[in-house]
């Protein structure tokens, strides 16, 4: 049986956020403060025009891509199979 996906999101995540808060540690507070100030006003410019930054769908779903449900396996293998 394989892993389950969200699980492994979410210990890809938690391990993601430990070395974050360990990068933090080694900073000083001006370099954390200009980091937050870049991201608030990144947040403020996406707010401002959401639609220069959704990502875009491709049109049609590849034999061999993977399936857009989420399941982990090949289009072909899993939704794409009944057709």
């Amino acid at each position: 049986m394989s892993p389950d996906p969200m699980s492994e999101r979410f210990e890809k995540n938690r391990k993601k956020k430990q070395l974050d808060d360990l990068g933090l540690r080694h900073r000083s507070t001006e370099e954390v403060e200009a980091e937050d100030d870049a991201v608030r006003k990144a947040k403020e410019q996406r707010d401002k025009n959401p639609g220069k930054y959704q990502l875009k769908h491709r049109q049609e779903v590849g034999r061999n891509d993977p399936c857009p449900c989420g399941s982990g396996k090949k289009y072909k293998k899993c939704c794409g199979a009944e057709k």
